[in-house]
């Protein structure tokens, strides 16, 4: 392994421990419900939601993802595993809801510079995703998205 190999595996396996350390194991919330994490097969002896957190599928993909065991891991978005204890937490991150055919679906964004994806259940969070927002027109997108569910929801 050389001295690049080594810097990954060190830098995946640090985000891994603080993700097993603090967000797995953590008392996380959101809307007054405890956060979940998927179950399921391990992925280069990882939990699949870190896997997902800290990887991206290759340049030649499509843009409907691809398969996790595909993913590459990501050192940005491994350095900013943090950031999901972060969003959740700060009371001045934008959440909007998003629904799906299938799920409703908690979108929230801390500073416009990283997103977390949370499914809601009747019982809990089941934590999607978290990455960082790199491009404008994702931004922008993210934002549009939020300001008309602002403009179009109900006071209580």
């Amino acid at each position: 392994m050389d001295a690049s190999e080594n810097n990954v595996q060190i830098q995946c396996e640090s985000a891994y421990t603080f993700f097993q350390n603090n967000i797995l194991t953590g008392a996380l919330y959101f809307k007054g419900k405890p956060l979940r994490f998927r179950a399921g097969n391990e992925i280069h002896g990882m939990h699949p939601s870190f896997w997902h957190a800290v990887s991206g599928c290759p340049p030649a993909t499509s843009r409907n993802g691809c398969p996790e065991s595909s993913r590459i891991f990501n050192a940005e978005r491994a350095s900013k595993i943090g950031w999901i204890v972060s969003t959740i937490q700060d009371s001045s991150s934008l959440c909007y809801p998003e629904r799906t055919r299938r799920q409703n679906k908690w979108v929230l964004m801390l500073e416009e510079k990283y997103i977390v994806v949370l499914s809601e259940r009747r019982e809990y969070m089941m934590f999607i995703t978290g990455y960082p927002i790199n491009q404008p027109h994702a931004v922008r997108k993210y934002m549009r998205k939020y300001n008309a569910y602002i403009a179009h929801r109900t006071p209580l």
